[in-house]
């Protein structure tokens, strides 16, 4: 996000945890399909991203990670937001939430 890629950042999502509790589905949809509505999600949240976008000033620091398991958590300092919750998914950590 400081580099102003709002998409690449979006990327960085757990779309497939959302995906599946709002398609009871998911897991019967093509995966090309699957593709299709992450890629759309992605593009929605890109633009959610840019309102974040104060959240994060430049100065915007990790304080802190607390890892347990398939879940963390990064303290933040210098920003709106306190910090940012992030799930693990086949070796590659997602934001879940950002508080």
């Amino acid at each position: 996000m400081v580099m102003g890629d709002l998409q690449g950042a979006a990327e960085h999502w757990d779309y497939i945890t959302y995906a599946r509790k709002e398609n009871s589905d998911w897991d019967n949809i093509a995966s090309s399909q699957r593709n299709l509505i992450i890629k759309k999600l992605a593009e929605d949240r890109a633009k959610e991203l840019q309102y974040w976008r104060g959240y994060f000033p430049r100065g915007t620091k990790v304080t802190d990670v607390n890892e347990r398991d398939d879940k963390a958590i990064a303290q933040l300092a210098g920003g709106r937001a306190e910090q940012i919750n992030l799930i693990k998914i086949d070796d590659k950590w997602y934001v879940e939430k950002i508080e």
